[in-house]
């Protein structure tokens, strides 16, 4: 699902100043990155912030429990570094995977994906193309006020709205 971000939070980096790397493995999940691949990524690109979004794929698993530690896997390959995990965007309920991400990494780095309202494409599971700005609109204003380390990423399509707001304004004051 995460795909879909890349292209937001790409432009949102370049418009704040920040560099962006984008990593990913089509159809990933958490087991799938137990094996330390990326402690292996971080200790290459050597980044200041990680994003991670994992667990959509899993989101009906049957072996909830044993998530906790595959999270705790996962969090360590971070190490000191700052994160925030974005969840998956629920199409429907899931059977606790929601939970045990924000357990294990907290809500100042949980970024609950769950609550959003988001059109989906045919499938009825991935969100619509133009969703997907949407969604990087709350993630990055999540980022900026509630994450346990905020960064700059104002977001360039409110701002671009708030800019011809301003200029219908003038043109509207001339008449």
């Amino acid at each position: 699902m995460a795909e879909g971000l890349r292209y937001a939070f790409a432009y949102y980096s370049k418009k704040n100043g920040h560099q962006f790397t984008y990593i990913t493995e089509n159809s990933s999940s958490i087991i799938g990155w137990q094996d330390g691949k990326l402690k292996s990524l971080i200790e290459k690109i050597k980044p200041t912030f990680v994003m991670i979004s994992l667990g959509t794929n899993e989101l009906f698993t049957k072996r909830i429990e044993e998530y906790h530690g595959f999270v705790k896997n996962i969090i360590g390959q971070v190490g000191k570094l700052n994160f925030v995990w974005i969840g998956p965007p629920n199409w429907k309920k899931d059977n606790g995977l929601t939970q045990v991400l924000e357990a294990e990494v907290g809500s100042d780095r949980f970024f609950r994906s769950l609550d959003l309202e988001l059109k989906r494409a045919a499938d009825g599971i991935h969100p619509q193309w133009k969703e997907y700005e949407v969604w990087a609109e709350y993630i990055a204003q999540w980022l900026m006020t509630k994450s346990r380390k905020k960064i700059i990423m104002k977001v360039p399509r409110l701002e671009v709205l708030k800019q011809k707001k301003k200029d219908s304004l003038r043109v509207g004051s001339r008449d």
